[in-house]
């Protein structure tokens, strides 16, 4: 790495710290193998030709040099971290996505126990508590966690890509699963809901409507249980180990 930098004559810009690693174990040039990471930042301007070379000090959290270029209008950032470090961040990045989709599940639990049987046993009587100005809405819940799930399903994805071929084949079951529910539920249970909430009020039992929200309760069932066998494979995704001697 030395000669490398040599070409690039800035050795001798290197700030007063490295002075202190010369006089104490450094070599010829101040760098220890223990020492911090450098990022070496190119900026370059327009109206000049000249070229200013920054050296900023980092914790041990790059294996190697990393360039920065900066040059008009582009921007250039590329690093590498240790093994250790993508691997903590494959771990987070899949535990967040874990607890997100159980926080999904259980709002799916809640409604599919003490809210849908309540309002399908009779409509549209049984359909006051989803109407008037402080009617039960819980479509809040759900546009907040469905998108923050998927962006984590994303995420996840990408940082578990080449850390394990298990959770890669878990995670792709698990996202293409959720899509096709997500693709089912704006097709189907968004507009039927839609439809059987906004039922104008009777105190009747209108047979018709009866059955269709029978049908919308049985059809939710099945999305629930697609909804469990997805969170219990990100269980076990969440539980399989991975070795900090894995090459990633």
């Amino acid at each position: 790495m030395l000669a490398q930098l040599k070409c690039f004559g800035v050795l001798d810009l290197l700030p007063p710290r490295s002075i202190y690693h010369r006089e104490h174990g450094g070599d010829a040039h101040g760098v220890t193998q223990n020492d911090s990471v450098c990022i070496l930042l190119s900026c370059a301007r327009k109206c000049f030709d000249t070229q200013v070379w920054f050296w900023i000090y980092f914790p041990e959290a790059f294996k190697s040099v990393t360039t920065v270029h900066v040059r008009a209008s582009k921007f250039k950032f590329t690093w590498t971290m240790t093994t250790q470090t993508k691997l903590r961040l494959a771990n987070i990045s899949l535990f967040a996505l874990t607890i997100s989709f159980l926080i999904l599940l259980g709002g799916g639990n809640y409604e599919a126990i003490n809210v849908t049987p309540k309002l399908v046993s009779a409509p549209p009587r049984s359909l006051a508590m989803m109407q008037g100005p402080y009617g039960f809405f819980p479509v809040f819940f759900w546009i907040v966690f469905h998108p923050l799930t998927e962006l984590l399903f994303i995420l996840a994805l990408i940082l578990n890509w080449k850390v394990s071929p298990y959770r890669r084949r878990i995670l792709i079951f698990a996202f293409a699963g959720t899509i096709v529910i997500r693709i089912v539920t704006v097709l189907y249970f968004a507009p039927e809901t839609g439809v059987i909430a906004e039922a104008p009020f009777a105190d009747v039992v209108d047979p018709a409507l009866f059955e269709r929200a029978q049908l919308w309760q049985s059809m939710n069932y099945v999305r629930l249980l697609a909804y469990y066998l997805i969170g219990v494979s990100l269980l076990f995704a969440v539980n399989r180990n991975i070795p900090e001697s894995v090459k990633v």
